[in-house]
């Protein structure tokens, strides 16, 4: 939303908003121009008296802003809606979809593009080290991430798809995977389609004007010769099985070697010259909550990562290695794919000795005991014999990491809740401390 409301202010167009709090995206929106309305009320949506207004999916129907815009005839959009509208007015979009990496993948596309002189807008999920969540290009060229909730990414007709995966996810929005996989069928109904072809469900998309990527032979881009290093894999890059270069990836995990070929293929696409695309993929440095070293906490350190489905955690449990020296805390994440998913959660997370559940992030859903974090935690202490914990609020997690014993050095945050948010404020204190006790040193 915030990337939309920035991309509409350099467009010349007068921009007010609500959120439910403050944070740094709604600051950073502020130094734009842009006033910022903490919470929901009808005196907001009045005074500023708008022609549009748009709305995410986390909205519900009794919001006080958008009953008042229906009473009162103003144009009303979803936010994936007015997204393709701003699509349709590039010669070139590409939309990045997929039930892992969409982020990752958007930002590493655009380091690629705007490296080769293309100079392209972009608005993406996360946070950009470079570009935040948004870019102004002046080129004919816009990237967008693409999300399949409540079958958004529809709304969004790009010229060229992306597919990174297709996995069990937002069930809550689709009644059988068959659905979802109909869903993104339609989604690759493009120019040209960009398809994982080692993803089962991918394959039942690939059509005449598809460019598969992965590790197989059958692949059109291939990533083959696969070395790894501290978590980051070198391979030769392979299209139409003539290899063109070979690329050494500076963010960890086998499934960045995927994302990257993902942007191989869309970089072969759009005529970008080869040392362009293997400078800007050795380069890239990750989006912001990936992996991401957050600071320090009671002489431990922090890393914060979205992971937030059983086959995300897995990854990040394959790039750590479950370090005996790590302690990870996680944060489910809505309590329906938190109840849709429960035994893959049970699966992965009781695989550790080293793992406190945080309680579920509830984003716009009610309680439902079945999806609660308590409830999780429960399952994997009973299949553990009592190898899990289980936090309810902020000063619980400070003291479960004050009392860690002193063979962990570095504590893991896990989720796509305000868990990150707890990690900060949790170092922001750290830092305060210290400030302090430097203070009465002098003193």
């Amino acid at each position: 939303m915030s990337a939309l409301a920035k991309h509409c202010v350099l467009q010349g167009i007068c921009v007010e908003g609500s959120d439910v709090r403050q944070c740094d995206e709604t600051n950073e929106l502020e130094k734009f121009g842009i006033k910022v309305n903490v919470g929901s009320s009808e005196n907001y949506i009045k005074n500023f008296n708008p022609s549009h207004l748009v709305y995410t999916s986390a909205i519900k129907e009794d919001n006080p802003e958008l009953i008042w815009a229906m009473q009162n005839d103003v144009k009303i959009l979803k936010r994936s809606e007015f997204l393709g509208l701003i699509v349709s007015n590039y010669a070139k979009s590409v939309g990045v979809s997929g039930c892992h990496g969409k982020t990752t993948t958007s930002a590493m596309l655009s380091s690629v593009c705007d490296g080769a002189k293309n100079n392209p807008t972009v608005f993406i999920g996360g946070i950009d080290q470079n570009f935040s969540n948004y870019k102004k290009g002046d080129g004919g060229l816009v990237i967008v991430e693409a999300c399949e909730y409540q079958k958004n990414f529809l709304d969004i007709k790009p010229t060229i798809s992306v597919i990174l995966n297709v996995d069990y996810d937002h069930m809550d929005s689709y009644s059988n995977m068959q659905e979802l996989i109909d869903a993104f069928n339609k989604f690759s109904n493009t120019e040209y389609s960009v398809v994982n072809g080692d993803d089962q469900n991918c394959a039942k998309l690939i059509k005449k004007n598809t460019i598969t990527f992965g590790l197989s032979p059958a692949c059109v881009v291939r990533g083959a010769n696969l070395f790894c290093e501290q978590g980051k894999y070198s391979f030769d890059y392979y299209y139409d099985g003539r290899k063109q270069t070979r690329i050494s990836l500076n963010v960890q995990g086998i499934h960045n070697v995927y994302n990257a070929l993902s942007v191989c293929a869309v970089a072969n696409i759009l005529n970008i010259p080869i040392d362009v695309l293997k400078g800007k993929l050795q380069s890239f440095s990750n989006v912001k909550r990936r992996m991401e070293d957050v600071g320090e906490y009671n002489g431990k350190k922090i890393i914060a990562d979205y992971a937030h489905h059983p086959k995300e955690i897995n990854a990040i449990l394959n790039i750590t290695e479950k370090e005996e020296n790590t302690f990870y805390i996680f944060q489910p994440h809505t309590y329906s794919r938190t109840r849709y998913l429960m035994e893959e959660f049970v699966s992965v997370l009781s695989s550790m000795d080293n793992v406190c559940i945080y309680k579920t992030y509830p984003a716009r859903e009610e309680y439902d005991a079945l999806g609660d974090g308590r409830y999780l935690y429960k399952k994997i202490k009973r299949k553990t014999k009592g190898k899990c914990s289980y936090v309810k609020n902020y000063e619980a997690l400070k003291r479960k990491i004050k009392r860690l014993p002193k063979k962990y050095v570095k504590v893991m945050f896990l989720g796509a809740g305000d868990i990150y948010d707890l990690a900060n404020r949790m170092v922001g204190e750290n830092k305060n401390n210290k400030k302090f006790k430097k203070t009465i040193a002098k003193i």
